[in-house]
């Protein structure tokens, strides 16, 4: 590999479209692990408040029952 090689146009458009590449492949990476670390969270939080409002409608149910106690609607 001689000096001018490093110089010549065709080199460096390869060398470009080889930044450019890298440069995609690393976008679409960052971009997939957010949306799995996303994806992850609000699924995490779904299951977890479904988890905490199991008993919830029973008592507020109740609740309701004893302070309508006695009025008509």
């Amino acid at each position: 590999m001689n000096a001018s090689n490093h110089l010549s146009p065709a080199w460096a458009r390869r060398r470009a479209l080889h930044w450019r590449v890298g440069g995609f492949v690393v976008l679409l990476l960052g971009l997939a692990g957010a949306g799995a670390i996303y994806w992850h969270g609000t699924e995490t939080e779904n299951r977890a408040d479904e988890i905490l409002m199991t008993g919830f409608d029973k008592l507020e149910t109740r609740q309701m029952g004893m302070l309508s106690a006695g009025k008509a609607f």
